[in-house]
């Protein structure tokens, strides 16, 4: 008896063993699909498409973590000092807000149907045209005329919208007439690489004799940081992801769900960049500065001088570039209205007052502190090489000094020494200069002893020719 008792026991723990095993590779099996479907449902999602609208839905994807960071920090800081003060919290010293509106551009945006992926041709094109064209087949947007898309039939993830365009641009305000403009937007994606470029140029007989590039946004993944590079004509972004790896715990979207753990953000102020400034005192070291670079806020190469061109490109230089890349310029000078730091705790917010010309920077701290300070901004400074020529025009010579943002000649601490207006050339391209200035220069002595520069040369008197510096 005791047999088979013993033996039915065998039986029964053998049985439930077994069930045991089909019990857990039954919920192994049950989380490998699910698994499978997150992978199924992630695939689908257009933020994880391999083309241009995958490129454009992961740049807006990337901004709004950014904004949802920054709208944490303006929540958490003010939400009880407007509760407590309603009509009166800007008087609370803690009261501090900033700007979220930030990587926004009308035109990436009417270029977000082109895709290789989701539709046919005709489908995404028809989509494109829809943004333009009202049910009555009238253009909705103002001044705007002809609308065409098409795309580069030799490869995939390149398309072309072309328009023309009546009204003034921003860097041609000094005039007081509208343009004709012709327009260009060159859409591409490489998905070798994940990197999208959108560039649109413009073309106008009256304005200048080449294309002018008006916008350029770039967009690429550095695969070996897990971070993104983003820039737009005035706004440069590095962001740095704790994994670009899909799983289950962020349903394989990390650009939606994933930790960002640090980043990067600036905005220009709409100040000439430093190298569109070295090219005017170029010419005007050499009396030949032109007319349209004074007036239109263009470069003979139809860059506009506030903003990034093509020659900043990104990815010439991709894997190169890291967070200071944001940070091109001396902040000190006031080339930035907004650069923002997050290490993924702490950020620290730089906006350019330009009332009190100031630069106001707020630290948060994860600890809950915050701590403010300012930054006088300077006034920009470029060397310069003055080529002097004396007013009876017996000696000549050079200085090295430096001009102002208003091309006003000034010695090292910005002291102006001869304005730009008053500047006289004679038929050398040398500004004449006087002996009074000679003297403060201690190229003359004030007894009258001469000593001059290396270039000391003997030039007949003569009658200088009088050419307005700009």
């Amino acid at each position: 008896m005791k047999r088979k008792t013993v033996k039915w026991l065998c039986l029964l723990l053998s049985a439930m063993l077994c069930l045991s095993a089909t019990a857990c590779a039954s919920k192994e099996e049950k989380q490998a699909q699910i698994v499978e479907q997150q992978k199924t449902t992630a695939a689908g999602l257009e933020v994880n498409q391999n083309d241009y609208r995958g490129g454009y839905m992961r740049i807006q994807a990337i901004k709004g973590k950014v904004v949802e960071i920054l709208n944490n920090f303006n929540a958490s800081q003010n939400k009880e000092i407007i509760q407590q003060n309603p009509s009166n919290y800007w008087n609370d010293d803690n009261f501090l807000y900033f700007d979220t509106n930030f990587l926004v551009s009308e035109w990436l945006t009417n270029t977000r149907y082109f895709n290789e992926m989701q539709t046919d041709w005709d489908t995404a094109k028809s989509s494109m045209m829809k943004q333009f064209y009202n049910e009555n087949g009238n253009i909705v947007y103002p001044g705007v005329r002809s609308v065409t898309v098409s795309r580069d039939e030799t490869t995939t993830n390149h398309y072309y919208v072309d328009y023309t365009w009546n009204g003034l641009p921003e860097y041609a305000k000094a005039r007081a007439t509208s343009f004709n403009m012709n327009y260009h937007i060159d859409c591409t994606y490489d998905a070798n690489h994940d990197w999208l470029q959108m560039v649109k140029t413009a073309s106008c007989n009256q304005l200048a004799n080449v294309d002018i590039t008006e916008e350029l946004i770039e967009y690429g993944r550095q695969k070996k940081t897990n971070s993104f590079v983003i820039q737009f004509p005035t706004e440069r972004l590095y962001i740095t992801y704790e994994t670009l790896e899909g799983n289950s715990e962020n349903e394989f979207n990390p650009l939606e769900n994933a930790k960002i753990t640090s980043f990067a953000y600036s905005r220009l102020s709409g100040k000439k960049l430093p190298h569109y400034v070295e090219e005017e005192i170029s010419k005007i070291e050499q009396g030949i500065l032109t007319e349209g670079v004074k007036t239109e806020g263009l470069d003979e190469e139809g860059n506009v001088v506030f903003q990034y061109n093509l020659r900043d490109s990104i990815f010439p230089h991709f894997d190169d570039i890291t967070a200071d890349w944001v940070l091109e310029f001396p902040i000190e000078e006031g080339y930035y209205d907004n650069y923002i730091v997050f290490d993924g705790t702490n950020m620290t917010i730089y906006n350019q007052n330009h009332m009190s010309n100031q630069m106001e920077i707020i630290e948060f701290h994860s600890d809950g502190t915050i701590q403010d300070k300012t930054l006088s901004l300077q006034e920009t400074l470029t060397p310069f090489t003055l080529n002097w020529v004396n007013e009876d025009g017996s000696l000549t010579g050079e200085l090295e000094l430096f001009v102002n943002e208003t091309h006003d000649l000034t010695d090292e601490t910005g002291e102006v020494l001869i304005p730009a207006d008053k500047a006289l050339y004679n038929k050398d391209n040398r500004v004449i200069v006087s002996n009074e200035f000679l003297k403060k220069m201690g190229v003359i002595k004030e007894e009258g002893n001469e000593e001059t520069s290396e270039e000391e040369s003997e030039v007949p008197s003569e009658k200088a020719s009088e050419k307005g510096s700009e």
